[in-house]
């Protein structure tokens, strides 16, 4: 059994695990990767560091196995993309800050998590409320630890039908986790690999076994 990472601050964890993964063709919470799914790699990590992990999914979508160690959210509003997620994750979430994954990231390691968490006292300190992982000039807004005060700033962009999570960027200040930090475990950025395809989940697992 691994042993887990020392937190400075109590943290929530919010898988996004609602989409609909049209271009995967199935749900890929339940996608293999080794002998483990790419929810239970990312529950292995969740659960080695918060207390309070949660799975967020539409109501619609079927019940998943193996998810006794988390609770399940459902979205507060549905087909409303992974800001509408995040809303729901925060909503629930019993601390303050809230690591955002999202499930098809089964390449996130602790140590990754770690240099994510390292940022958050920073952040805190300068009166910020997010630090995003960031990969030379592209931002990842779904690797990401947000304030749970955040919620209510995502309701009012959805209200006004601004559902694209980098339009939430723009209204709160937030802090850069940079690549150069990040990678240094992570070199091939297996973390943020895209897996929106068949083809991109089979790049992604032969890069995490070889």
């Amino acid at each position: 059994m691994h042993e887990a990472l020392e937190t400075p601050f109590p943290i929530s964890v919010l898988i996004l695990a609602g989409g609909y993964s049209r271009r995967m063709g199935e749900d890929k919470a339940l996608l293999p990767f080794g002998d483990q799914t790419a929810l239970e790699r990312l529950l292995s990590v969740a659960c080695a560091i918060s207390d309070d992990v949660l799975v967020i999914r539409r109501p619609d979508q079927p019940v998943l196995p193996a998810v006794s160690t988390c609770r399940i959210v459902h979205d507060l509003r549905p087909g409303q993309g992974p800001l509408a997620g995040i809303e729901a994750g925060l909503h629930a979430a019993r601390h303050l800050w809230c690591l955002v994954l999202p499930v098809d990231a089964p390449g996130v390691t602790r140590e990754f998590v770690n240099a994510l968490l390292s940022v958050v006292p920073v952040a805190q300190a300068a009166g910020e409320l997010a630090v995003i992982t960031t990969e030379g000039v592209r931002t990842h807004p779904l690797h990401a630890v947000y304030h749970k005060t955040v919620e209510g700033i995502i309701g009012k962009l959805l209200i006004n039908n601004r559902r694209k999570v980098l339009e939430l960027l723009a209204e709160i200040p937030w802090r850069a986790c940079p690549q150069g930090q990040w990678a240094r475990t992570d070199q091939q950025g297996l973390a943020v690999h895209p897996c929106n395809t068949p083809e991109e989940a089979q790049g992604l697992r032969e890069r995490l076994h070889g």
